[in-house]
């Protein structure tokens, strides 16, 4: 990684098959790109299996697997199958050691981005461990959770994880930001509409990877510190739990959008100053030699919160009409209980 000290450090974290199908392809796509103004960006990889690297072999080097303290288990999680309780404990063990094992720097401008499948056996339960403890080191993270409706057992996995996370967010008292995407289209999950997340995906990382990359004029690592982990500054008090973090070519005004960075040409800078509805938005300058990066005059990086919320609601009744839930209990976006892996997040 580069030691311009001005740029910002990214960090692509992929866990299990399709996070590391996503960062894998994010990262190549990402090191295609030749403007200096954008950050620096490295990428770490964890599975447990070995299956999901086979079709990366050039990854290798950034690849762990997360191992089972049991010598009859195996961790695999393909087809979207969550393992038992005892099974899980092992990944959360396995999840202390891989962080330990990274020894991930810290600094003001380093900041971490998680993807891995929320529909997924082993992915979602990785991602949720490996937030709470990145987030109890105060660690700058964004979470990516791939969700899949396709089908029930996908579609439930999907709920769990999301709602997982949100109980890590308000149990940990943070505002964690959330790229979240699904995999279907039309019912379906196919190689077409996996690339098209990853697509989507792709362009939000390239544009915080220009806000964070230290060219943006009157914008600046504390700037970005400030709006992608919020809990750290009182005079907002935002609140915890999940905020949709999203692009945008025009200013969201509007009750559920909190905090904006916002990236203009040098004429429209007054256009673009605090409205009274959002907490705190900076306006920033595209210098000279970054304006053919934008498709757009001015470009805003938004953070909103009730939009996760409202994801999961809509979620749980795609649920409700793929299959009879009367039986099930499920509570509204409220810390899960009389759970041994509350604290990670991993609902069985």
């Amino acid at each position: 990684m580069s030691k311009n000290k001005n740029k910002g450090n990214l960090y692509l974290i992929g866990l299990g098959g399709a996070g590391i199908n996503a960062s894998v392809y994010i990262y190549e796509k990402m090191k295609e790109l030749t403007s200096d103004g954008f950050s620096n960006i490295d990428i770490r990889l964890a599975d447990t299996t070995t299956k999901s690297i086979q079709t990366h072999p050039d990854f290798l080097d950034k690849f762990s697997k997360i191992t089972s303290n049991s010598a009859t288990t195996e961790l695999d999680g393909s087809g979207g199958e969550r393992k038992s309780k005892e099974i899980l404990k092992d990944i959360v063990i396995g999840m202390k050691e891989y962080l330990d094992f990274l020894n991930l720097s810290n600094n003001k401008n380093d900041y971490y981005v998680l993807f891995a499948s929320a529909s997924g056996g082993s992915g979602g339960s990785m991602l949720s461990v490996l937030l709470n403890l990145m987030l109890e080191r105060d660690f700058s993270v964004i979470v990516a959770p791939i969700g899949d409706s396709s089908n029930f057992l996908y579609l439930n996995n999907t709920i769990n994880v999301v709602s997982g996370l949100q109980n890590i967010a308000l149990k940990s008292k943070n505002a964690v930001p959330v790229m979240y995407y699904d995999n279907t289209v039309d019912c379906q999950t196919t190689k077409a509409t996996e690339t098209l997340v990853n697509e989507r995906l792709f362009k939000m990382i390239s544009i915080i990877s220009v806000y964070i990359g230290g060219s943006i004029l009157d914008i600046d690592n504390e700037d970005m510190r400030m709006f992608l982990n919020p809990s750290n500054y009182k005079t907002f008090n935002v609140k915890p739990g999940l905020y949709s973090l999203g692009i945008s070519s025009r200013i969201l005004d509007d009750e559920n959008t909190i905090l904006a960075r916002t990236i203009v040409s040098k004429d429209e800078t007054d256009e673009f100053k605090v409205t009274n509805k959002i907490l705190h938005n900076k306006v920033g300058v595209i210098p000279e030699h970054m304006k053919d990066v934008f498709e757009t005059y001015a470009l805003f990086l938004i953070l909103r919160k009730n939009i996760i919320n409202e994801e999961i609601k809509k979620l749980k009744v795609e649920l409700v009409n793929l299959e009879d839930l009367e039986t099930t209990d499920y509570e509204e976006f409220e810390t899960i209980e009389n759970s041994e892996e509350d604290d990670f997040g991993l609902i069985v």
